[in-house]
């Protein structure tokens, strides 16, 4: 079987236990924060399933692609032009600005627990948040969420409005590309220091959220109310 016995990622320090019982008054220092990083190729199902996880277990959810995103839409965003050299060429935006972009979000939310989509991306990416984030943040685990790469692109196809744009599909493929040659070895080196789950994405939504909760559980962290 591919999943690990749960153990705490290694590669942040670790904090206190998760409790359902803590409340929020303020907003918590940066320390008290927990995240669930969530991999996978564009097209998998991150989103859709951190929504579900998110809800059912009290949550926050961000999409580091999303913070990129609206950092691109910001007016006067030192880091605008580089995001947007990175993205339009399908590459990885560096780590210093991505988890800038994460520290800054954790700060400002009164949540404790997150699901973090789409990072790290690769080994400079796993690295810049070692070092950006070390005694302040504690990494609970990392999913990875599994399907094939033509199930993936598909998907991509079907749900956007820019099939037709031959721009869109240059940075998908260069993006699948990117996932291939850059995370994989990223996950495969969490999956050697066995802090990662893997699970089957290539099948309905609903199987994919009970794999997931069974992992959640695993680690005692259980649906809002249960």
């Amino acid at each position: 079987m591919r999943n690990p016995p749960p153990q705490t990622a290694s590669f942040v320090s670790i904090g206190p236990t998760y409790s359902k019982s803590r409340s929020m008054t303020k907003t918590p220092k940066l320390a008290t924060k927990r995240v669930v990083f969530v991999l996978g190729p564009p097209g998998c199902g991150k989103n859709t399933q951190c929504r579900m996880v998110a809800k059912a277990f009290g949550f926050m959810y961000v999409s580091a692609d999303q913070l990129l995103r609206n950092e691109l839409q910001s007016a006067g965003s030192q880091y605008k032009a580089r995001i947007e050299s990175y993205m339009t060429d399908g590459k990885v935006v560096p780590g210093d600005i991505t988890c800038r972009l994460l520290e800054r979000y954790l700060q400002s939310a009164r949540k404790i627990n997150f699901l973090i989509a789409g990072f790290p991306k690769n080994e400079e990416n796993r690295e810049a948040w070692n070092k950006a984030t070390k005694h302040k943040v504690d990494v609970e685990f990392i999913l990875c969420i599994e399907c094939p790469e033509d199930v993936c692109m598909d998907r991509c196809l079907q749900r956007s409005s820019s099939t037709r744009n031959e721009d869109f599909l240059e940075i998908l493929e260069k993006t699948i590309t990117t996932f291939i040659t850059e995370t994989r070895p990223t996950i495969a080196y969490f999956e050697s220091q066995r802090i990662i789950h893997f699970v089957n994405g290539n099948q309905s939504k609903e199987k994919v959220f009970e794999q997931i909760k069974k992992i959640f559980e695993s680690y005692d962290i259980h649906p809002v109310g249960k």
